[in-house]
């Protein structure tokens, strides 16, 4: 049977944010427990919190240059596997890409998504609110009367909260990584002047669906470029959504003109790559 095998640059990346996210949680958790004597409503309590929670989760600069560094290496790496792989075919390629633009995008996919941790997942925010109010209005605990109630429910908003970061945290981390790999390979293909890619699949028994559905299609290359010069460009992150959705059902009824991406990943955790593809049938 097929197991997971964490990918150890994705750990890495987790290692590197995880330290800065869970000291800035703490300090906001300190922040409501030392005002507790203000809170007069369960509502003032909410909006406080979670606006000093979007406040602290930010990752600082120095962490930000660390993590500069190894999504260049990641890049780097995707660049120098793909230039391998075409000259398996006998086409030699000197590849030297100055051309820092998928990394810049992903350390700003990065940014926004871990910035606004709450206000940027409206699932994740609708959940903690839920969390929130079950704990408070169905089960009656006292978050209003005073420095014990507040502390009481801090303790077990962390036990909550904790685990919902690091989930979030590694969403993101593997989604920006699979992006950043899958880019340095479509430059390298367009420097190549490689006309065709094809989407490899991992065809193992963790493989879903969705991504079996769109193995062994092939795309041109010139898309997919016209699709990183639009997320590359934008000022909004958050165009991601738009520009290269993520798909949620197989496509198997459907021809390689009318899919909804053309670029991997397809959703979080997506194990999906593009390789170089030089024969199209007439």
């Amino acid at each position: 049977m097929d197991a997971y095998r964490p990918d150890p640059e994705i750990e890495k990346l987790l290692k590197l944010v995880l330290p800065s996210l869970n000291k800035g949680f703490k300090e906001a958790l300190e922040y409501a427990l030392a005002r507790a004597k203000y809170f007069v409503s369960f509502e003032d309590f909410t909006r406080i919190l979670l606006d000093k929670l979007e406040e602290k989760m930010k990752l600082p600069d120095a962490v930000k240059g660390k993590l500069w560094e190894e999504l260049e290496k990641i890049y780097n790496n995707a660049v120098q596997e793909t230039v391998l792989e075409i000259a398996q075919t006998g086409k030699f390629i000197d590849f030297r890409m100055p051309d820092t633009r998928s990394v810049e995008y992903a350390l700003k996919l990065h940014d926004f998504y871990l910035g606004k941790f709450f206000q940027g997942d409206k699932q994740l925010r609708k959940r903690v609110l839920n969390w929130m109010s079950e704990y408070y209005l169905q089960e009656g605990n006292p978050i209003g009367k005073g420095q014990k109630g507040i502390k009481e429910f801090l303790k077990h908003f962390k036990n909550y909260i904790q685990p919902q970061t690091e989930w979030k945290a590694r969403q993101i981390i593997d989604t920006s990584v699979n992006f950043l790999r899958n880019a340095g390979k479509i430059r390298t293909l367009q420097h190549a002047r490689v006309e065709y890619y094809r989407w490899d699949a991992t065809n193992d028994r963790l493989t879903c669906r969705i991504c079996r559905s769109y193995d062994g299609r092939v795309f041109r290359t010139a898309d997919a470029v016209r699709i990183l010069d639009a997320l590359e460009t934008t000022q909004d992150p958050g165009l991601i959504r738009e520009l290269k959705p993520f798909v949620n059902k197989p496509v198997d009824g459907l021809s390689d003109n009318m899919l909804p991406t053309k670029l991997p990943p397809l959703h979080p955790h997506c194990r999906c790559r593009v390789v170089a593809h030089f024969e199209i049938s007439a």
